[in-house]
């Protein structure tokens, strides 16, 4: 993965395009973190045109060249990709491109396999990694071996696609998924939501632990805490803990269970007023706090922000969320001094705050429901940097009454400013403003926006 991040920045980030050329196993170097580098830059060279280069001095490594470079010499970054496609061959079967005593090398072998379907590529991988828990893995990569060496150089992958598809690789690996298609999660089921619910398989990294006390409450598993715990937790409210302020209240980072779990607390203010007129209809007559918390304690996604308990006591009103390490994307994109985001990064955040929000429009286990406040500020990042969807989660309908509420009206579907109706497509208008500001960093609002 890391080489294949090093070649998408040479072939896509650079101001002029940089062709390595002689990509194999003895030129990727690892540290002592097994930390791959890419080395011997003595044959690469320098592309700084859109228009086809030729030369006549074809040169590279036998086994590791593009069929295609050595046939007319065309100088192309497709021919790295094809060469990083046999790497992969051998990272997955430990069998050499080429050898001395004759026999077929990898690229045939594997050719060969494909012919035969799923069983044949399978023989090919090394024994010593290949068992039942990473064989969809393994596949994975085979599929993604195979289109590097493609005999068209159109249809062969950039390396951007290469890095990430990897990366989701290793993703699923970790979380001990076997789901190799990606992107399976954008197409829409057609099942009943009672059926969707009964077959889709639930990663257990998408159901946030929850470790049962006796302060939970059997209907909601969502814990209660008094007004005495929630002081202590942030040293009554010391303003040296505040993290952010919003419409609905202040934010205090906090600790609990003895300091071993942080968290972010809440701190509502007029709840039953703003209950009433963000989430109703005006005459609706508002709801109860406690059925605000149980519609909101179900929602259980890897994208959404886990609310852990709330605090209704004394008429002080608190919810109690997953403490998010790395702030909202806001800030990371405008008020950090830090390296920026990596395309990758940035890439991976989309598909989060994607993922998020196709959840919540589902339904599957819940009532469907539009966020209605897309916006950078309420995409959260936790130490991994994976995004995650906050604020405005408690609405449970799919066609919501806008009412006396005012989001960025900027990010808003004319239609739905116009009728003051919300639907899913206007929720995913506020996503296509998002994702342009991330491949942008640029603010529609300017810097000292809310937004």
């Amino acid at each position: 993965m890391e080489c294949a991040e090093a070649l998408a920045y040479m072939h896509s980030y650079m101001y002029t395009h940089v062709i390595h050329g002689d990509i194999k196993p003895d030129n990727i170097l690892l540290d002592d973190s097994i930390c791959a580098k890419l080395s011997d830059f003595g044959i690469s060279r320098l592309i700084n045109t859109d228009s086809s280069v030729y030369t006549e001095h074809v040169i590279g490594s036998r086994g590791y060249m593009d069929p295609l470079f050595v046939r007319d010499g065309c100088l192309t970054v497709k021919s790295d990709v094809y060469s990083f496609g046999v790497v992969l061959l051998e990272l997955i079967t430990r069998k050499k491109p080429t050898t001395e005593d004759g026999k077929a090398g990898i690229v045939y072998l594997f050719t060969d396999a494909l012919l035969k379907g799923p069983r044949g590529v399978r023989e090919l991988f090394d024994v010593e990694i290949s068992n039942q828990n990473n064989m969809k893995t393994l596949e994975g990569v085979a599929k993604l071996a195979g289109e590097c060496l493609r005999m068209e150089r159109d249809k062969r992958p950039e390396m951007i696609g290469m890095a990430e598809r990897l990366r989701m690789l290793r993703k699923t690996l970790l979380q001990g998924q076997q789901q190799v298609d990606l992107f399976s999660w954008l197409r829409k089921s057609k099942s009943a939501p009672a059926a969707m619910a009964s077959t889709t398989t639930i990663s257990p990294s998408d159901v946030p632990t929850v470790t049962p006390t006796s302060s939970m409450t059997s209907s909601s598993q969502c814990r209660r805490f008094s007004h005495i715990k929630m002081k202590a937790a942030t040293r009554n409210f010391d303003e040296s803990l505040l993290v952010g302020e919003g419409e609905f209240g202040r934010v205090y980072r906090g600790e609990i269970d003895g300091g071993a779990t942080m968290v972010a607390i809440k701190r509502l203010w007029s709840i039953q007023k703003k209950i009433k007129c963000l989430f109703y209809p005006p005459d609706d007559g508002g709801c109860e706090f406690r059925t605000i918390m149980e519609k909101r304690s179900k929602l259980c996604h890897r994208h959404i922000v886990p609310l852990i308990g709330y605090c209704n006591d004394n008429d002080q009103m608190m919810l109690v969320y997953k403490y998010m390490a790395r702030g909202s994307l806001r800030e990371q994109l405008f008020n950090t001094q830090k390296p920026p985001l990596t395309w990758i990064q940035r890439l991976e955040i989309c598909i989060g705050a994607a993922r998020g929000l196709d959840y919540l429009h589902r339904g599957a286990d819940h009532d469907a429901i539009i966020h209605r406040n897309v916006k950078l500020s309420n995409i959260l990042l936790d130490e991994e940097w994976d995004a995650l969807i906050s604020d405005n989660l408690e609405t449970d309908t799919s066609e919501v009454f806008i009412g006396a509420m005012s989001p960025a009206l900027l990010y808003m579907l004319p239609a739905g400013i116009a009728s003051e109706q919300m639907s899913i497509t206007s929720v995913l208008c506020y996503l296509r403003f998002f994702v342009v500001v991330l491949i942008s960093t640029a603010a529609f609002l300017g810097n000292n926006s809310t937004w």
